[in-house]
């Protein structure tokens, strides 16, 4: 992980955001092949996925077919470890979770609990993501580095779910952190950077003369 080569690292105050700052350089620097990647898929957009993929199979008459065992399995793997959800969502989630682990329970059953998934999280994900995050800020260290960096990762697979590319999220991460010296309290550190990236996704329509 690169170090900025600014003063304010050296404040035990911004121990958090200096292993935030790293964490989001290496995610969107692509200097080799191997350079990591955040996760392609969020907990919400995943929810997305199930519902389309169920749409799709349900289309081709085999949505009651055993292809969605697999994918019910790892939806409910990814959400229960999401920090998220739990503090946020904890009494939607157990019920979602209570219909997708039950094995003898129909795919129309663990859809229709995706749906609620989708609904109750929706829009909000994001702002409650950035909620857990600035709460972190307020330590010189995140208390678990690993929930740390899944609670950033599921944040930026919003950020590009909703059209914000990588390049842009570099180009700010870099103004913000390491070019220059960080001043205010480290929550509004972070409230200046989220404020680059809007969670709503800009839909544009081009109009040509014909």
């Amino acid at each position: 992980m690169r170090i900025p080569e600014r003063k304010w690292i050296s404040e035990p105050r911004y121990g958090t955001l200096l292993y935030f700052a790293q964490i989001v350089e290496d995610m969107f620097w692509h200097g080799t092949r191997d350079s990591y990647r955040p996760p392609s898929l969020d907990s919400y957009h995943r929810s997305v996925e199930v519902s389309k993929t169920y749409a799709e199979l349900q289309e081709a008459g085999i949505a009651d077919s055993q292809i969605m065992a697999p994918v019910f399995t790892e939806f409910l793997s990814f959400v229960s470890k999401d920090l998220t959800i739990k503090r946020n969502f904890a009494d939607a989630w157990e019920i979602v979770s209570h219909h997708l682990g039950d094995a003898s329970a129909p795919n129309a059953s663990k859809i229709r609990a995706t749906k609620l998934f989708e609904r109750v999280v929706g829009e909000m994900y994001l702002r409650r993501c950035r909620d857990e995050i600035e709460g972190y800020a307020e330590y010189e260290k995140p208390k678990d580095k690993k929930q740390f960096r899944t609670l950033v990762e599921n944040y930026f697979a919003y950020l590009l779910n909703v059209g914000h590319t990588p390049e842009h999220i570099y180009f700010h991460t870099q103004r913000h952190f390491f070019e220059r010296e960080l001043s205010e309290r480290p929550r509004r550190e972070l409230q200046e950077f989220f404020r680059h990236f809007p969670g709503r996704q800009n839909e544009y329509r081009i109009l040509l003369r014909v």
